[in-house]
């Protein structure tokens, strides 16, 4: 009996040691409002693939950072091109992403530039298979056409994604256990004006469960035209991610109240932070109000009488480029 007792927990141990993570549709569904700041640095290796593997990206530097947001896609700008999108994210100040979400998998509609143009799949592109594991693979083709600022860029291309490893990523800001890594490899080529680009982009990311996003990725990308070949390598890693819930409710950066409001919001902001910017977005994640921010003030009163009645964000940022987040409703 003690020796089967043994083997046995020896077998439960080794089976935790290899488990591999599952990403569902449910992880990749963000709540309107769910925010994250995603830091660019200059390259690193990927690392190793397969399985328990340990990638460690704690010496990464930031050189620059982008903060994306959760929109509904019905409200945001130029939503009637994407019919079937249920999924939306907004990087200020100008870029909305439309992507349709389903248990089978994600994919990618297209991309608006507010005032400056779209990228629209006409055969749209698979970007993630559900569910997702460890050696989970899949590939598809895709076209478009994007007009950007007058000028008409035609494109089609293929895509090989696998899940080649899990394991444990660090970065600056976290490290994260039980991750996935997605190797993706997508050949594209691109007509501008009778110019012919070629490009290959060969990308690693990481995904963790429960979170709408990936944590880390690394991009290395070659473009070709006229015999001439440019290549970039980024690593981008997330530094925070703020949920709905975290951002409307529990911030300890920036409390807006009353909330409901209908006439003036008051915002108090910790001392800590060193505010720049305060702008207030509507669900669709466009600027509505922009608040002139007195030096060394930490309450700010907002006259939003001029809103309509709904929901809406207001964001705050300081030199260093913190930045808090809450969410109000207007009567």
């Amino acid at each position: 009996m003690k020796t089967v007792y043994a083997a046995g927990f020896h077998l439960v141990f080794a089976n935790l040691l290899s488990a591999q993570p599952t990403i569902h549709q449910a992880d990749f569904t963000p709540v309107v409002g769910t925010s994250y700041t995603l830091e660019n640095c200059a390259y690193l290796p990927p690392g190793p693939s397969g399985a328990n593997q340990t990638w460690n990206f704690a010496a990464a530097s930031s050189s620059s950072q982008g903060i994306y947001m959760a929109v509904d896609p019905a409200t945001a700008p130029e939503a009637d091109t994407y019919p079937s999108a249920n999924l939306c994210w907004y990087l200020e100040p100008t870029v909305y992403r439309f992507a349709e979400l389903s248990a089978t998998g994600l994919t990618e509609l297209g991309t608006t530039l507010a005032g400056l143009g779209n990228s629209v799949y006409s055969d749209p592109m698979k970007t993630i298979q559900l569910p997702l594991t460890y050696n989970t693979s899949w590939s598809d083709s895709y076209a478009g056409t994007s007009v950007v600022l007058g000028n008409t860029t035609t494109f089609n291309g293929n895509l090989t994604c696998t899940g080649d490893g899990y394991g444990t990523l660090i970065t600056p800001s976290a490290t994260y256990a039980n991750v996935l890594r997605i190797h993706r490899e997508r050949n594209e080529v691109r007509v501008t004006n009778g110019v012919t680009t070629t490009v290959e982009h060969t990308t690693w990311f990481w995904l963790k469960t429960g979170t709408p996003y990936p944590v880390a990725q690394i991009s290395e990308v070659s473009s070709t035209v006229n015999g001439n070949t440019t290549t970039d390598e980024t690593l981008d890693y997330v530094s925070s991610g703020v949920g709905v819930e975290e951002a409307a409710h529990t911030s300890i950066l920036l409390q807006a109240s009353p909330n409901p409001a209908s006439d003036q919001l008051t915002l108090t902001i910790a001392d800590r932070m060193e505010i720049t910017t305060i702008t207030v977005m509507d669900a669709a994640g466009r600027p509505v109000l922009a608040h002139a921010v007195l030096p060394g003030s930490t309450t700010h009163l907002l006259d939003i009488r001029a809103l309509s009645a709904g929901t809406y964000y207001v964001s705050c940022a300081d030199r260093q480029s913190v930045r808090a987040w809450s969410r109000f409703t207007k009567h």
